[in-house]
């Protein structure tokens, strides 16, 4: 199995001279200290089929104190929570004291929940056998969305330790589990929880990281989760911003997530996602397919068929159906499936 990002991350080190702790620096400071680790494992030597980054580098910040080196790992845990006090993993920097479990737009406070956790046959073939972690909560309220019990009801989740994700993941990697697949809702709002996990987890236990998501990370999550996610799953939703306000309240819908996207793809293994909605394959599959040809050509697409009205999609006519067959016979003329 090709190597764990998070692996090589784990081994890098900055060199924080005369600093005693983390927790005295700015934020400021501590972007800056990310950065140096970002470029050390931008830029170290390939060895190999792989990058070898135990390397080491001057953070040039200075306090009095004893002299210490810290990893990239632990910089980007403190900034995740730091952050969390008032929260910018999504693009929606609502802000919420999350530390103090001040719930953001996401309904996510300090901990995260899980609705569901299991081995998932039923995904792409990159990703399976998967593991898959159903987070509560989302940062899109999509009208028809297709896990809403999971989402947003959140009458069945379960709070899991740091421990005992730990534990549990080991156990489904035991059991075949190629990936893990951090899901929901969508992972978004749950950085903490993923940081923490590649902290603590066993070197030996290598299933890839998959952020298996709707494409909401602000540049803050999307710097912390470099050099940890092994493949991205972002679901490209809409063609246009109207749709995207309409059905899931969001602004500035397609600049924010082609750009997610185009990062995601400069920095790791992309696999994106569409489902195809009734009446929408004009305004939204069409442009999505455009841009993925002109800016992502080589990509794994997946044209998802499985709509189905749901939640509130009822109060939508022009959803509140399946596709019929005219469509689908247009749809696999398109695709040419």
């Amino acid at each position: 199995m090709k190597k764990c990002k998070r692996l090589i991350s784990k081994n890098i080190i900055v060199n924080n001279e005369y600093t005693p702790s983390l927790s005295i620096l700015s934020l400021d400071e501590l972007w800056k200290l990310h950065e140096i680790g970002r470029h050390i494992y931008e830029s170290a030597p390939i060895v190999g089929n792989s990058r070898d980054r135990s390397l080491h580098a001057s953070s040039g910040i200075k306090r009095f104190g004893v002299k210490k080196a810290i990893g990239w790992i632990d910089i980007k845990l403190e900034l995740a929570k730091r952050i969390m006090k008032k929260c910018t993993f999504c693009f929606h920097k609502c802000g919420a004291n999350r530390i103090n479990n001040e719930k953001g737009l996401c309904l996510v406070g300090k901990n995260s929940f899980i609705s569901a956790e299991y081995i998932h046959l039923g995904e792409e073939k990159e990703i399976i056998p998967a593991h898959t972690i159903f987070f509560t909560g989302c940062t899109f309220h999509c009208v028809y969305c297709q896990n809403w019990k999971g989402a947003f009801r959140q009458t069945n989740e379960h709070f899991y330790s740091q421990g005992k994700l730990v534990e549990i993941i080991t156990q489904r990697f035991n059991e075949g589990a190629k990936t893990v697949n951090f899901t929901g809702g969508t992972p978004e709002p749950h950085l903490l929880t993923i940081l923490k996990i590649v902290k603590y987890l066993p070197d030996n236990i290598t299933p890839l990281f998959v952020f298996n998501s709707n494409a909401s990370l602000s540049e803050d999550g999307l710097k912390l989760m470099e050099g940890i996610i092994d493949i991205y799953v972002p679901d490209f939703k809409y063609g246009n911003d109207n749709c995207a306000l309409r059905y899931s309240g969001i602004n500035n819908y397609l600049k924010t997530v082609t750009e997610n996207i185009l990062f995601m793809y400069n920095t790791a293994k992309v696999l994106v996602r569409h489902l195809i909605l009734p009446e929408h394959i004009e305004c939204c599959t069409k442009p999505v397919l455009d841009w993925i040809k002109k800016n992502i050509p080589d990509i794994t697409f997946n044209p998802m068929f499985q709509y189905r009205p749901c939640y509130k999609a009822w109060n939508y006519i022009e959803i509140a159906r399946m596709l019929n067959e005219n469509e689908i016979k247009f749809l696999n003329k398109l695709l040419k499936i």
